[in-house]
């Protein structure tokens, strides 16, 4: 019984923190990012793929074993209108992320997220991703890895639905 109660208020928290942090679409996120060039972009400037939003950092285990996967995802969709950008949480500069990317080979868009997007979504563990429609609407938020083909199954039926980009 006492097993069943803990799941519940750990299924009612995460419930509360997803939705407590206001991200239902792209449009409501108005923090940005840098690239690895040093240029600022908007996060919510990317409606019009479907997006995988993914928190990331060089010390984090989990967060580097997922690289393959998320290389194998954006090498088989982006073409069909799907797009990765990875941002690290890390406090590190520019060129020593540009360094860990090489060292990690990751072939999709990374960038170094600042400050008040990190407070704004509201990150308190790491991997985590959000998937968004091509309409910008939130579609899924995956805390860790996600296990099997969760991802790719997601992925395919955003890519499947909604609007395309004109």
């Amino acid at each position: 019984m006492r097993k069943v109660f803990f799941m519940l208020s750990v299924m009612l928290s995460v419930y509360s923190v997803v939705h407590a942090i206001g991200i239902s679409t792209l449009g409501n996120i108005k923090g940005a990012y840098m690239d690895l060039s040093g240029r600022t972009h908007k996060v919510a400037d990317h409606k019009g793929n479907v997006l995988l939003l993914n928190f990331w950092a060089g010390w984090c285990a989990p967060c580097l074993a997922e690289v393959p996967r998320l290389n194998a995802i954006y090498a088989k969709y982006s073409a069909q209108g799907f797009s990765i950008i990875a941002l690290s949480v890390d406090q590190m500069d520019l060129p020593q992320i540009r360094s860990e990317v090489k060292s990690l080979r990751m072939q999709f868009p990374v960038g170094r997220a600042e400050k008040e997007l990190l407070e704004e979504v509201g990150i308190s563990q790491i991997p985590v991703s959000f998937l968004f429609d091509r309409d910008g609407n939130l579609l899924r938020k995956y805390i860790g890895i996600p296990p099997g083909d969760t991802m790719t199954f997601d992925i395919e039926k955003a890519l499947a639905s909604g609007s395309k980009k004109k």
